[in-house]
């Protein structure tokens, strides 16, 4: 352990306080005419006051603080002795950050030096100075980017509450032009364990076990493997985890080794994501009317394992801006199950998976083994309920009704035994739904009927067994919708969630043109058509089916602010994604035929060999799509904005063309007829003192 404290570095006297074990003579303006008299004092006081950072309010909490310390450190002894510090390393060293904690809540709460070595303050530098400090990025409105950074000093831990009102706060007084408060803010999943940190310059968090033998290595040990192979490729194509911050989300000062001490400095990286400006995919008209906030949403059901999303990996991001902090990732078979639970790991607290078989691929997979694989993948944890699963009797859907049956009551039992919820789907098969399902309505925890469009007797049967009700893009649909349409008023709020259940069922209440399937961002379209035969405001409607979404999923409550402080600019045909391209330069122009081909514009946008005339202010935008979309939607896009065409990009001249032997039918007559001309006439020469002959003649003259 280090030396004592230095008088310099001494802690802030709470008001009132008395010295534990001081002489009695002492009275307490002694003792504080002697702490003012500390250099640095007053300042350490002041930043103290401004972190909000609480000193203790009199001697028995200091004691009640020296019992933690003692307790703590048995603690840590006894799990050293029994092996558990090696089988359950994360928890070993939140114990020994808490320990070292309390040494320093202890050490600047002291009115005097601390010289007991037991209770020394155990920070990296011998010093009672910590800085947290909170990192973000954010895109202003003309596109450029700034990075912000907001100090929290005096800190062992900060909280996700305060890291959020921090980065609102700040953004605000830093970038006052911004229109809207942030829609998501995510950090790094190793943040959420306590931080190890070998020396000044390497940093690594404290691994999860995931085996027995990665259990049995202590901390350090894995620590020092894990920074060996950081510059492995393997290590590096590993994709970055990210968690959506919520308000009890705790940051803890990173543990300093040798020691372990409590590091002089901790980082919090975050990941905001904020408002862009409104598109016709992602935010309905009645948006702009009379509101002050952009509603949050929950997609309560979304297939992100087909195809349409394989490669797409801004589908999240656009969701995001439009309002979507969490997402339910739907399940149909094993394979798909296991792939949800892949992708849950990698947004942690943003998706969220299911485990199911759906009645669609009910004949390919084996009902017994079948049976065995969900159940096992049920147990590993991880999973919000268990679907989509149901009846399916349309004429679509060609497997066997009684194999359809059997894997419903199956998936039932399941979601029984392991109390999860249950996500039914059903078309044209209400009777035979209620035949299975009877059986087990008293033992399942959760239920929802997703995409529903039955009839009105279906309804209320729903209702009355306590069922949530999904609404999807089918109430937009002027055919599939009609019934809907009639029987929405009749669902109470507090039983409502909406699903896209993209790619599919998309919104057709948006403006022209469609993309080309749907997609979790079009979901306020569905809100605003909700609310327009509800006969209520869109941000009641939206706040009732966010929690009814996490009251039915158990879902965190992640930070969300959406404030509007003015309202953004509609753009219509405008649709968002994840990342800018810099404009590009044709390869055979040089920059000086470039500026001066382009001078008549002030702003343009490059696309397929021509520049394209535009408004500055929706440059930005343009750059965004093409760098999203295909060609033929991108193409349809310029010609639904009738933009102005600049130039065309100057193609390199073509050299000649060897000439080649022409084979056609024409060129061959004429070079026979050529021919014949060249030749002279063999049958046409003179004869014997006679001119036109039709036998030889000896000479080669011409014939007339």
């Amino acid at each position: 352990m280090a030396n004592a404290a230095a008088p310099a570095q001494g802690p802030v006297l709470a008001k009132g306080m008395t010295a534990p074990g001081a002489a009695t003579a002492a009275t307490l303006e002694d003792i504080q005419t002697q702490i003012n008299n500390w250099p640095k004092r007053n300042a350490l006081s002041k930043v103290m006051r401004r972190n909000s950072c609480a000193t203790l309010a009199s001697p028995e909490e200091l004691e009640k603080v020296k019992g933690e310390i003692k307790a703590q450190s048995e603690a840590l002894r006894t799990m050293k002795a029994a092996g558990t510090a090696k089988t359950s390393p994360n928890q070993f060293w939140e114990h020994v950050f808490r320990l070292l904690e309390l040494k320093y809540t202890y050490d600047i709460n002291s009115p005097v030096p601390v010289t007991d070595r037991e209770y020394l303050v155990p920070t990296q530098h011998n010093s009672l100075s910590l800085t947290f400090k909170v990192r973000w990025r954010v895109v202003k409105p003309d596109g450029t980017s700034v990075r912000l950074q907001r100090p929290f000093q005096n800190r062992t831990t900060i909280t996700g509450a305060e890291v959020r009102d921090a980065i609102e706060s700040y953004t605000a007084a830093r970038i006052p032009d911004i229109a809207a408060g942030f829609l998501k803010i995510e950090f790094p999943e190793e943040l959420a364990r306590v931080t190890l940190i070998q020396s000044v310059e390497t940093t690594s968090s404290a691994p999860a076990p995931t085996s027995d033998t990665d259990a049995a290595t202590s901390a350090p040990t894995v620590q020092r493997k894990q920074r060996k192979a950081a510059t492995s490729e393997d290590e590096l194509k590993q994709p970055r985890v990210w968690r959506a911050m919520t308000d009890k989300d705790i940051f803890r000062m990173p543990l300093w080794f040798p020691g372990p001490r409590l590091a002089s400095t901790g980082v919090v990286e975050c990941r905001v994501t904020y408002c862009e400006p409104f598109s016709h995919i992602s935010h309905p008209e009645s948006y702009t009317c009379d509101m002050n906030i952009i509603p949050e949403l929950i997609d309560t059901g979304v297939n992100l394992n087909e195809p349409e999303f394989q490669h797409d990996r801004g589908v999240l991001y656009r969701a995001t801006t439009a309002g979507i902090s969490q997402l339910v990732c739907l399940s149909v078979d094993l394979e798909t199950s296991k792939k949800s639970k892949q992708l849950s790991r990698q947004q942690v607290n943003t998706l969220f998976p299911t485990a199911g078989v759906h009645p669609h691929y009910v004949d390919k997979v084996p009902l017994g083994e079948g049976e065995d694989a969900l159940q096992a993948l049920l147990h590993t944890g991880g999973f919000v309920a268990v679907g989509e699963c149901g009846l399916s009797y349309e004429s679509e859907c060609k497997t066997d009704h009684s194999l359809q049956k059997k894997w419903f009551a199956a998936q039932l039992k399941m979601a029984a035994e392991n109390k999860l919820p249950v996500v039914i789907h059903e078309r044209e098969a209400f009777n035979d739904l209620v035949e299975v399902f009877t059986p087990f309505a008293g033992q399942i925890v959760g239920k929802c009927i997703n995409c529903f469009n039955g009839t009105e007797e279906s309804l209320a049967w729903y209702l009355q067994q306590g069922f949530f009700i999904s609404i999807s893009g089918l109430l937009c649909n002027d055919v599939r919708g009609e019934t809907l349409k009639k029987l929405l008023p009749k669902i109470p709020l507090d039983r409502l969630v909406l699903g896209s259940d993209a790619p599919y069922l998309t919104p057709f209440n948006m403006p022209r043109p469609f993309p080309t399937h749907n997609e979790p961002c079009t979901l306020p379209h569905v809100l605003a058509k909700v609310s327009e035969l509800a006969g209520r405001h869109i941000p009641e409607v939206a706040s009732a089916c966010v929690q009814n979404a996490r009251r039915l999923y158990s879902l965190p409550d992640v930070c969300y602010s959406g404030r509007l402080t003015c309202v953004p600019t509609y753009c219509p045909n405008i649709r968002s994604v994840t990342h800018r391209r810099e404009l590009e330069t044709a390869e055979n122009w040089t920059e000086e035929e470039l500026a001066a081909a382009l001078k008549q514009s002030e702003s343009y946008v490059p696309y397929e060999g021509h520049y394209y005339a535009c408004p500055s202010t929706d440059k930005p935008k343009l750059e965004q799509q093409r760098a999203s979309l295909p060609y033929e939607d991108f193409r349809r896009l310029l010609g639904d904005l009738k933009l102005r065409r600049l130039v065309k990009v100057k193609m390199p001249k073509k050299k000649p063309a060897k000439p080649t032997e022409d084979t056609s039918k024409e060129k061959k007559e004429e070079a026979k007829k050529e021919e014949a001309a060249t030749k002279g006439c063999a049958g046409r020469g003179r004869g014997r003192g006679h001119g036109r002959g039709r036998g030889r003649g000896r000479g080669r003259g011409r014939g007339k």
